[in-house]
């Protein structure tokens, strides 16, 4: 089985090893040079008008992913996002000791980390909408009202026309 091997999928998310002992402050910096770089550059057109009706509407915005909190902060700055729920590196010191704080936010964690930011906010999840291209994502998807799969595989693609669920095509860059 793969989790069996000492470089799967699920020790590679709870593990970031090569961070060990490298300055947070460092990484920060390099991580809103990376934002700006290249993951804003890359944003689909499509992505940043869902966002823009979500802000006409007065929804709260959050995002909510896997990737590191080092990432994350300054992409939700960026695009002007109410919050975000991510991956958090552990500190020590000033440093990063290469451990990702648990529960990691992908699969069932993704949605523990989603309940217990609804709970803490008093949000109604049912009043909720989630995007995503991913099949790990479907503990995600059971909690909120309005789900929309993003360029769905054959597969997801199926399981949201069975749940009713929207599928968007976010083919532009």
């Amino acid at each position: 089985m793969l989790a069996d091997f000492p470089w799967s999928v699920a020790r590679f998310k709870a593990n970031k090893a090569y961070l060990g002992g490298e300055p947070v402050d460092r990484f920060l910096a390099l991580g809103a040079d990376y934002v700006g770089s290249h993951i804003l550059p890359a944003l689909r057109k499509s992505a940043l008008e869902a966002i823009k009706q979500h802000r006409r509407e007065g929804d709260r915005i959050v995002l909510l992913t896997g990737s590191i909190d080092l990432l994350v902060r300054p992409l939700t700055g960026r695009l002007g996002l109410d919050d975000a729920i991510a991956g958090r590196l552990e500190e020590s010191g000033g440093r990063f000791t290469g451990r990702i704080i648990p529960p990691h936010p992908y699969g069932e964690g993704k949605a523990a980390a989603l309940r217990d930011y609804a709970q803490t906010r008093g949000l109604d999840l049912q009043r909720a909408s989630l995007y995503s291209d991913s099949w790990s994502d479907l503990p995600a998807f059971r909690l909120v009202g309005r789900s929309t799969v993003v360029n769905p595989s054959p597969r997801l693609a199926r399981l949201a026309g069975q749940r009713g669920w929207t599928v968007a095509r976010w083919v532009d860059v």
